[in-house]
């Protein structure tokens, strides 16, 4: 099992840079209002990426999550990684802030895979932050946002700043995104464990060739 090495950039740390206008490649026309406030498409999710830059030394791994997105009706049972969603202390928890940046992550999560950008449904899973190891090698489940419901007062006060963040994952070419494959309910088959060994981006390819048929990911890891 091998997992290709990179290291995710932040592009709420480089304000106008040309990774974050293609993470927000929403349509030219923002969104209409929605219940929590308005949508404005590119600006909105640079709020959010800024918001997770500000917010993510301050706060604890506990209000921290990496998220996951599912697209149920699938055959290929992938659970994708799209990147990692915090809450500020007090705000709310990390499910929560899940849920008030679906849209965002949803959104996202169509720009990185075909799979996604084509599926008429889509879940929220969530594992504890910077388990991308452990997740690939089947020895951490993900668990399900998508019953988690936030108070109307919660969700306001946390939107406002706002106080909750989100931090895309990103690569250009759809074949370096990271999925594991598991069970309905975001655990791994009995038995099916593995051990991964780490490679960097450059040697990968000669490392497909020695792993033939075997499944390869490639997996991004946070310094946090």
């Amino acid at each position: 099992f091998v997992c290709s090495v990179r290291q995710h950039v932040a592009a709420s740390r480089h304000a106008g840079s040309r990774a974050e206008v293609q993470l927000a490649g929403f349509g030219k026309r923002a969104a209409k209002a929605e219940k929590t406030g308005t949508f404005k498409g590119k600006e909105t999710f640079t709020e959010h990426m800024r918001a997770f830059a500000s917010l993510s030394a301050s706060t604890p791994p506990e209000n921290k999550v990496d998220v996951y997105v599912r697209a149920p009706q699938s055959t290929s049972k992938r659970f994708w990684y799209v990147g990692k969603v915090l809450a500020s202390v007090g705000t709310c928890d990390a499910a929560s802030a899940v849920i008030l940046q679906k849209r965002l992550v949803f959104e996202h999560a169509k720009l990185l895979q075909l799979e996604l950008r084509m599926a008429k449904e889509l879940q929220l899973w969530t594992a504890p932050i910077n388990t991308e190891v452990r997740v690939a090698e089947h020895r951490q489940p993900l668990t399900s946002v998508d019953d988690v419901r936030v108070p109307k007062d919660v969700r306001a006060a946390a939107l406002d700043g706002p106080r909750v963040g989100f931090e895309p994952e990103q690569y250009a070419d759809e074949k370096m995104g990271f999925y594991v494959r598991l069970q309905e309910d975001g655990s791994p088959a009995p038995g099916s464990e593995v051990q991964t060994r780490f490679v960097t981006p450059e040697n990968l390819g000669d490392e497909l060739e020695k792993e033939g048929d075997k499944e390869v990911v490639a997996l991004g890891l946070n310094a946090d």
